[in-house]
């Protein structure tokens, strides 16, 4: 058992060179704080421009969003939120993520999200790690971008 640990291990490692200069690798995708306060849809286009498949990050369960946070937090973000890649563009109920991901995972902080089309944040100071929702076109945050390894 321990051979295929280590088997996993060095294959994660491999994979994780595929990532470009100053991105995070985490689960077959590569991740980049960007400390630039801006809105919502301006992060998910810098994001789009940045690397093709990039979109804002969409989270899949605690231990992917505890990644997200403790690389958010090693950057040391002057700001108590920054933006993810989900919003509920299509329906108060309907949340999406950019990248066109399952909705499979949330952790809202209590009361959210709203019946309002917003845009959704991770909180950074207060309930760090928690999520809620803003205003997508006037509140600016800083965001982290992601996207998928390619093999070859």
């Amino acid at each position: 058992m321990q051979v295929e640990v280590r088997t996993i291990r060095l294959y994660q490692d491999l994979c994780s060179t595929k990532c470009l200069s100053d991105w995070a690798y985490y689960n077959f995708t590569c991740l980049q704080v960007i400390n630039t306060p801006v809105i919502w849809f301006d992060a998910e286009l810098h994001c789009q421009n940045l690397v093709p498949r990039s979109h804002l990050v969409s989270i899949h369960s605690e231990e992917n969003n505890n990644f997200v946070l403790n690389l958010l937090q090693m950057a040391n973000i002057t700001f108590d939120e920054v933006w993810l890649g989900s919003s509920n563009f299509f329906g108060t109920d309907i949340e999406m993520w950019t990248d066109g991901s399952k909705w499979d995972y949330y952790n809202w902080i209590e009361g959210k999200p709203v019946a309002d089309l917003n845009c959704n944040t991770m909180k950074l100071q207060e309930d760090p790690g928690f999520w809620s929702d803003n205003n997508c076109d006037t509140n600016q945050y800083p965001f982290i971008c992601m996207y998928p390894i390619e093999y070859d």
